[in-house]
């Protein structure tokens, strides 16, 4: 789930994604539902809230929706389901089913690849249900990228 401002968001696999209102009420807590959206960003990969918008991927598609409306900004098929973390104004992608770590730039306007590769020696699936569900990592300027057991590092920090 994603939590912001008093609201909540958070999808379910192959389901769509929605954002409730949390307030206080009468000693407890009150969920009122803002959105429920089946394009909206929902895969395993989680969901990362950056200025109002939040990027995530469905079945097709990394999405960009307005955090608080559920409106689509944009969606490009260029990335499918994919895990995700944001990190220095960027989204670090790795899709589910090919593998691939993608680079993007972050802006509510467009999707912007600036890059994309398959780490060497990928593991092959025992079974046609395997995904490479695991998040990527960042952690003093190295990215790290898990796949069945198979652990890559990259040094990504600027010059």
């Amino acid at each position: 789930p994603v939590a912001a401002d008093g609201f909540v968001y958070t999808g379910a696999a192959r389901t769509g994604g929605g954002l409730v209102k949390i307030t206080a009420a009468g000693g407890g807590v009150k969920a009122e539902k803002v959105y429920f959206e089946r394009d909206t960003p929902f895969t395993l990969g989680g969901q990362v809230l950056v200025d109002g918008s939040l990027y995530g991927t469905n079945a097709n598609a990394l999405v960009c929706i307005e955090f608080t409306t559920g409106k689509v900004r944009w969606a490009d098929k260029a990335v499918g389901p994919a895990s995700l973390l944001y990190a220095d104004g960027r989204l670090y992608l790795h899709e589910e089913n090919t593998g691939a770590v993608v680079l993007a730039e972050v802006t509510p306007e467009k999707f912007t690849e600036k890059g994309r590769f398959v780490p060497p020696g990928r593991p092959a699936a025992v079974n046609r249900n395997e995904k490479a569900w695991a998040y990527p990592a960042l952690a003093d300027g190295k990215l790290y990228v898990r796949e069945n057991g198979v652990l890559w590092c990259y040094d990504v920090k600027g010059k």
